[in-house]
């Protein structure tokens, strides 16, 4: 038989063949679902109110008293319902420039498939609702969003869910080149940037090591000389036991430390770094958003 959703009206009717018609019908055995009723027409019909799977026995007899039974079962599923995931619950708060995997803001439970999702209001630009999510590419204005999202299941009963999503400013260096190598033996860069997580604090990545044209504008290889004065030439950046970052509130303190030229004039570093930051929140999977790029010359 088909099956119910509990809140949502119920009826079908039972059939017979062959024998002397009319038919008359009742209960043989088990229980019907907790709201329906079985009539002697064989019309069942009635509200739903508990969930679960009912097993249960019918008998249907002729007019010349000749009768016969049949098992049957009734699938009663909870009444549809949908919440904001715990993330959503105040408002989503969501990176410029994520794609896709930033837009889920709902989850739901029972009801009968299928569904259909309709979406109304003021949905971020580009973008599109797909079931309980967002799909797209969140748009580079940054701003609050709201809009309604209805579910339909496929016995009518709906659920509703208005989601608040927080687009802020993707993060970026606002400042993309600088020069470490103010004193001879070490410098401290304060690289400012703007956007990304509220509150968060990203993390430095060296993405590129290159030559740098120096002083005199001729190229310099990537060197790292820890002997003699000889050039010992290098792809990497520089030590990381040289090397200190933090970042927060709009500012990347880069730190570079040579504990070794004081004493030996012919330990250094000299170089070409490209660098970006890498934010807390997602902008795909897997990865977390990166700024735009700056470089860094080197030479301590």
């Amino acid at each position: 038989m088909s099956g119910g959703e509990v809140g949502v009206a119920y009826t079908t009717t039972l059939s017979a063949s062959g024998g002397s018609s009319p038919y008359t019908w009742a209960l043989d055995g088990g229980a019907l679902p907790g709201g329906l009723t079985l009539g002697s027409d064989g019309g069942v019909s009635g509200v739903p109110t508990t969930p679960g799977t009912f097993n249960f026995t019918v008998k249907a007899s002729d007019s010349a008293n000749q009768y016969t039974t049949q098992g049957a079962t009734i699938k009663v599923s909870p009444h549809l319902a949908a919440t904001l995931i715990p993330a959503c619950a105040q408002a989503c708060y969501v990176e410029q420039g994520c794609a896709n995997v930033c837009g889920n803001f709902g989850s739901q439970s029972g009801g009968v498939a299928p569904f259909t999702y309709q979406g109304s209001g003021n949905i971020p630009g580009g973008m599109k609702v797909s079931g309980l999510s967002l799909a797209g590419s969140f748009p580079q204005l940054a701003q609050f969003w709201q809009f309604n999202v209805t579910i339909t299941d496929s016995l009518g009963a709906t659920a509703s869910l208005s989601p608040i999503f927080y687009v802020f400013k993707h993060i970026t260096i606002t400042k993309t080149s600088w020069l470490c190598g103010n004193s001879p033996s070490s410098c401290q860069l304060l690289i400012p940037y703007v956007g990304g997580t509220p509150n968060g604090r990203p993390t430095f990545k060296v993405i590129g090591v290159t030559g740098y044209a120096g002083r005199g504008g001729a190229l310099i290889g990537v060197q790292l000389v820890t002997g003699g004065c000889g050039s010992t030439g290098t792809t990497s950046p520089p030590p990381p036991q040289w090397q200190t970052t933090s970042a927060g509130g709009g500012t990347l303190t880069y730190t570079l430390q040579n504990p070794n030229r004081n004493q030996y004039p012919c330990y250094y570093y000299s170089g070409r770094i490209t660098i970006e930051l890498v934010d807390q929140s997602p902008c795909g999977s897997p990865t977390n958003c990166t700024s735009n790029t700056a470089i860094i010359d080197i030479s301590v």
